[in-house]
């Protein structure tokens, strides 16, 4: 009776799962979709080999996925290893062409902003891989209309015509509360040359950070303000209308806020800084980080950004190893999240490192609309949206529950009204606040509370839903390394 059960209810919610494509790095949802055209391997002259490509749509929007033969930045590299275009001859006759290493677009050979196509492309990381996004909206894409794609420079692949279908399915809609079960919230957002301080930024920052209401804050750039600035900046916010004090932990442009008490750890280098955060909940370990900015996989600033995080990772084996010190030893089994702007526009080495090398899990965040995961835009930039802030995680410590990159430009009214925003609130930086909610401790590898609210329902089969495909995720209820149906059941 009780499978039987679950099987109306799978059906039901069948709709509830990922429908949307995300420009997220995460290339599961391609799995079922057939080559458009492939292209022969070994006769790409610079960085880019292509070998096949696939194209989808919803609606007016296009989506292509590729392979580039070598793991390389789509964005930037090495001069010598010269560039790659994609074209696309749209329905009304526009000829739409993006350079990869000029990032530059153009409709007709007249140039435009990435914004003008609604252009997104992941991962921002080195990868041998991408999928990017082309609004079509005003050129004519409708239902049954033809579009040509053609690529050229490093390698050449012939033109192949791919037909518009009618799908549009309404983008996912997150809810930014915290779920029942929660013990900290931690938001993180770079502030864009210490923007708390600036008279025309701060406004709008001190809207996200109330809006949000987060037990522990963390920024970047934040390189003229000083500690007992930004607690008083915090503080006239007072986002729990408490009227509590904040303390702050800075090193260089990086801070750590919370009101709670903070127990500074040594600092290895002056991207990052470490501080215990003593929550009602229990102590967590919060690493603010800034690597190093800039380069691409290879470069001298990939190679600074490898260096520092192996310097981090040092610090945390020497608490767990309880030789960082005597005054550090009661911390040394503290669950660890590492949150902050990490650069990541070289190798993903920084990433696979803290995963590797310190255990911990890399946060599955994304927009409150939508399937993207970018935290940086700039729209009078040359460089198109990119994931350069991200949350890694203690899993073997602590659950990951509800958690969100926040862009007030994409949230509905509702959301709007629901955190107490503008449309224009997140444009203070350049960045995008990113908020992740944690319980302490995880779940047993056979707990039917994937979503942590300390009650198993319907909620929980819809939670799964949503990533089954992944590998690794939060919804893998049974612990078998990826979610599936056996999950559900």
């Amino acid at each position: 009776m009780k499978l039987s059960l679950i099987g109306v209810i799978v059906l039901g919610l069948a709709s509830l799962a990922r429908g949307d494509v995300g420009i997220d790095g995460d290339f599961s949802e391609w799995a079922g979709i057939v080559n458009q055209t492939t292209d022969p391997s070994g006769d790409g002259s610079g960085f880019v080999d292509v070998t096949w490509v696939k194209a989808v749509n919803e609606g007016s929007v296009l989506y292509l996925y590729f392979d580039t033969g070598t793991i390389a930045n789509y964005q930037s590299g090495s001069p010598s290893q010269g560039t790659q275009t994609i074209q696309i001859d749209a329905p009304d006759g526009t000829v739409i062409t993006f350079d990869f290493r000029d990032r530059r677009f153009e409709f007709d050979n007249v140039w435009v902003y990435w914004t003008d196509i609604g252009f997104a492309g992941a991962p921002t990381y080195a990868d041998d891989e991408f999928e990017m996004r082309f609004d079509l909206s005003d050129f004519g894409a409708t239902p049954g209309t033809n579009v040509t794609i053609s690529m050229s420079d490093s390698d050449t692949v012939s033109p192949f015509v791919y037909t518009m279908s009618a799908s549009d399915p309404a983008p996912t809609e997150r809810d930014p509360a915290r779920l029942a079960g929660t013990d900290f919230r931690i938001a993180n957002q770079n502030t864009l040359q210490t923007g708390l301080l600036d008279g025309g930024q701060s406004p709008l920052l001190k809207s996200v950070i109330d809006a949000v209401k987060a037990d522990v804050y963390t920024f970047q750039e934040e390189w003229d303000s000083s500690e007992a600035q930004i607690a008083a900046i915090i503080e006239s916010v007072d986002p729990f209308n408490d009227g509590a004090t904040w303390n702050v932990a800075k090193l260089s442009g990086t801070a750590i806020a919370s009101r709670s008490t903070l127990v500074n750890l040594p600092q290895v280098n002056t991207r990052h800084i470490p501080a215990v955060v003593e929550l009602p909940a229990g102590p967590v370990l919060v690493i603010c980080v800034h690597l190093k900015c800039c380069g691409y996989i290879g470069s001298s600033e990939d190679d600074q950004r490898i260096t520092q995080t192996d310097e981090i990772i040092g610090m945390i084996d020497s608490l767990r190893a309880g030789t960082l010190g005597a005054e550090y030893v009661q911390y040394q089994d503290v669950p660890v999240v590492v949150v902050g702007d990490w650069n990541l526009v070289g190798s993903r080495d920084p990433l696979t490192m803290f995963e590797n090398d310190a255990n911990l899990a890399r946060a599955d965040v994304r927009h409150l609309v939508g399937e993207d995961i970018y935290t940086w835009r700039n729209t009078s930039s040359s460089f198109t949206p990119g994931y350069l802030d991200l949350v890694a995680y203690d899993d073997t410590r602590m659950t990951l529950r509800n958690r969100f990159v926040l862009d007030s430009e994409k949230l509905t009214p509702g959301q709007l009204a629901q955190l107490g925003l503008n449309s224009n609130s997140s444009g203070g930086s350049d960045h995008l606040m990113v908020v992740a909610d944690f319980a302490m401790g995880t779940p047993g590898a056979c707990d039917g509370d994937v979503n942590g609210d300390s009650t198993i329902d319907v909620n929980d089969i819809s939670y799964v839903l949503f990533r089954l495909g992944d590998a690794g995720s939060d919804g893998d209820a049974n612990g078998d390394g990826g979610v599936d149906v056996n999950d559900i059941s």
